[in-house]
């Protein structure tokens, strides 16, 4: 992926610490590799399995719809992940940590020889209360940028955590 589209889609840090982690297959054949890419996408927006695919050791993350609901569907923009930390947990956050979907962005296209997808998220405050303080271990500055990437049979899994200050 070129560095002018990954600068589209990162916030810039500007303050505290940036993180890059990055995962890469290649696979046999294109349609191994078109199958692989469009599970990846659903799994990173199918919020409460990320917890089933990391282990009993990961965080247990919950979908909240902007009403503030418990959701069972796939996340979308604007949408909150409520998440359960090893610990005590947010006391702004009623015990746990938030974020909001910022935006995703989806250039799926399996004819092209390369397809993308990426969901950016926000440390922000509990929307299950008044209480505007951010309810996460970072503040409101931090976000988590996640992009699927195939370019012909080689799919990479990104990671970018920006402005991270706790």
């Amino acid at each position: 992926m070129e560095n002018q589209q990954l600068n589209l889609l990162i916030p810039e840090n500007k303050i505290g610490k940036a993180v890059d982690i990055e995962h890469v297959i290649t696979k046999d054949d294109r349609e191994k590799a078109i199958d692989t890419f469009k599970r990846a996408t659903k799994r990173l927006l199918n919020v409460p399995v990320w917890h089933k695919l990391c282990g009993i050791a990961s965080a247990e993350f919950t979908l909240i719809g902007n009403d503030g609901e418990e959701k069972h569907r796939l996340a979308q923009v604007y949408d909150y992940f409520k998440i359960a930390v090893t610990g005590p947990g947010s006391v702004a956050g009623g015990g746990y940590d938030w974020v909001q979907v910022e935006s995703i962005s989806d250039e799926s296209n399996a004819d092209a020889e390369e397809e993308q997808f990426a969901m950016t998220v926000r440390a922000c405050k509990n929307p299950q209360q008044e209480e505007g303080v951010t309810a996460h271990f970072f503040t409101s500055d931090a976000t988590s940028t996640f992009i699927i990437n195939r370019n012909g049979n080689t799919i990479t899994a990104s990671y970018y955590g920006r402005n991270e200050i706790a």
